[in-house]
């Protein structure tokens, strides 16, 4: 099967074509931001599980811009030792590992929403609550209810002094990440946040060189990072497939490809302006047709992402769509040991779909992984 060949990723042997993409664990990690002994656990286990490469959870780069207030941070260097802990434990069973770099921009905290334990003990945390609105910064201005917790956010716009401030933050993270030993980073350009919203040309509204070229914030971020760290690691970008159109996902995968980036995982971009398709008789989801245009039009290695469950669907999109990996999210969820069951031809398990995944509230009572063990006992 093409779905257990080798490949090599910029010089890193990867044993197979499977992945195991960001998937952020809420409640393990505190307000600090730092690696739990629950994380090292997991990532140690998805490795052995036998997964060709590993894209950690979102690890953002500053405390204010965090989605949610439990995110691994990488926005100072005390934080730098859990995150090699959690590297080490992966490169343990010979595999690679990425860390995914996020800012959450006007979906994150902002301003109103105080809820880090380095401030002032005199701040009294704030919970949101639904009907709230908060303050947020983004390329324009611009408000949405952002779909995960339901909270309207209002951004304004930032100020070109603010967009180089953040280009800085998103640089020292990525020197942190090879410093904890990573592989190499994926920038998080998709899924409503900060470099997704430079890239949506219905978001960014901005009349400057950040909105004539939407993709601008994210070259400048990858130029700066690649003077920063040894040219061995990687640099990949996450990349929204309709910002809001196809056709603008291969412009900015094709500026993205020629400001050097290593590889690109396609998955969906700010979703409130996007316009997703796919011809009526494909026989997969927009998403991984997405990724089969993106790869027609770019060199660099392209992943596939988004209801891939079982090894039968992923072998066929690695064959019909020239995709290079196809990445299994809450299939490892469900069982982590996925890849080599896999292989050996044991079921994998399926992932049920909650309305809220209960694996990531508390994992042992996730369904699916109930409905395994119990075929696997019988």
């Amino acid at each position: 099967m093409k779905l257990f060949e080798a490949f090599t990723l910029k010089g890193i042997p990867v044993k197979n074509r499977v992945g195991v993409p960001p998937m952020v664990c809420f409640h393990w990690t505190g307000l600090d931001g730092r690696v739990t002994e629950n994380s090292v656990r997991h990532y140690a286990e998805l490795a052995k599980g036998g997964a060709g490469l590993i894209i950690s959870e979102a690890c953002c780069i500053s405390p204010r811009g965090r989605v949610s207030d439990c995110s691994i941070g990488i926005w100072e260097d005390s934080q730098i030792e859990g995150l090699s802990r959690l590297v080490d434990s992966v490169h343990a069973e010979g595999t690679p590992i990425l860390l995914q770099i996020q800012h959450s921009g006007l979906v994150g905290y902002g301003e109103t929403q105080p809820l880090h334990n380095y401030l002032p003990e005199s701040i009294k945390p704030y919970t949101a609550q639904h009907g709230d609105v908060i303050e947020t910064k983004g390329p324009s201005e611009y408000s949405c209810v952002f779909p995960f917790d339901g909270l309207t956010r209002r951004a304004g716009e930032m100020t070109e002094q603010e967009i180089h401030a953040v280009q800085e933050e998103f640089v020292a993270a990525c020197v942190r990440a090879w410093k904890a030993g990573a592989d190499g980073v994926e920038l998080h350009g998709c899924h409503f946040y900060l470099i997704s919203q430079f890239m949506n040309t219905r978001v960014n509204r901005r009349t400057d060189t950040y909105g004539i070229h939407p993709e601008q914030f994210c070259v400048e971020i990858m130029e700066r990072v690649r003077k920063a760290v040894p040219k061995e690691f990687i640099i990949g970008v996450r990349l929204g497939v309709f910002e809001p159109t196809l056709e603008d996902g291969i412009r900015n995968a094709k500026a993205l490809e020629r400001a050097g980036a290593d590889f690109l995982h396609m998955s969906f971009g700010f979703a409130a302006e996007s316009e997703p398709m796919k011809p009526d008789d494909y026989p997969f989801n927009e998403f991984i047709y997405g990724a089969q245009v993106i790869r027609r039009n770019v060199s660099v290695p392209v992943f596939a992402v988004n209801g891939i469950s079982s090894p039968e669907q992923a072998e066929e999109i690695l064959r019909k769509t020239n995709v290079d990996m196809c990445f299994v999210g809450t299939g490892h969820l469900v069982n982590e040991n996925w890849t080599r069951d896999a292989e050996s031809g044991k079921d994998v398990g399926r992932c049920l779909r909650c309305s809220y995944c209960q694996w990531r509230a508390y994992p042992d009572k996730c369904p699916g992984r109930i409905v395994l063990e119990r075929k696997r006992k019988s």
